[in-house]
């Protein structure tokens, strides 16, 4: 029940006010599945915002199965690497590269940094940021080295990039 009655005075007071509610149609797959609306009067003092969702089209959209994991019980490990390469590459195109490189104990990668000399000569620095979890035990510091190593093997390789 709520405080006051109030969500009874908010509603009261939104369906009778008379010049209406600003409102915003909430889209999913170009089809509208709710409402979000700010009476343009409210009771005094009150900051008033309504929201009517279509729970069962939301769900007749949702897709495949709901999956969790849970949490590991063993320390993930930050590594950053910080690469030049040519200004024309994209940098996820680089980011897909070691995700694959180090893919089975990598989580994450993601740019932590993006630099651009001008007397680099068409060359950017990136630094990328890689999380590394293994689901059954503490990884070593020589496992994640020879990951990052692989990791920086492939880049060299396929983007002709440097560590910086």
């Amino acid at each position: 029940k709520p405080a006051y009655g109030g969500f009874k005075l908010l509603m009261h007071a939104a369906a009778n006010a008379t010049d209406g509610m600003h409102t915003l149609t909430v889209m999913a797959e170009e089809k509208p599945v709710g409402y979000i609306g700010v009476p343009r009067r409210a009771p005094h003092g009150w900051h008033v915002a309504l929201a009517e969702l279509d729970l069962a089209a939301l769900a007749a959209l949702a897709s495949g199965n709901v999956a969790f994991a849970a949490l590991s019980l063993f320390p993930s490990v930050v590594r950053d690497l910080s690469l030049r390469l040519p200004a024309s590459v994209y940098i996820g195109d680089v980011m897909r590269a070691a995700q694959a490189a180090g893919a089975g104990i990598m989580e994450d990668v993601d740019l932590a940094d993006e630099y651009v000399d001008p007397s680099w000569n068409g060359e950017q620095g990136i630094t990328l940021r890689f999380v590394f979890q293994a689901a059954d035990r503490t990884l070593t510091a020589a496992e994640v080295d020879r990951l990052i190593e692989r990791i920086t093997r492939t880049l060299a390789r396929d983007f002709k990039a440097t560590v910086r």
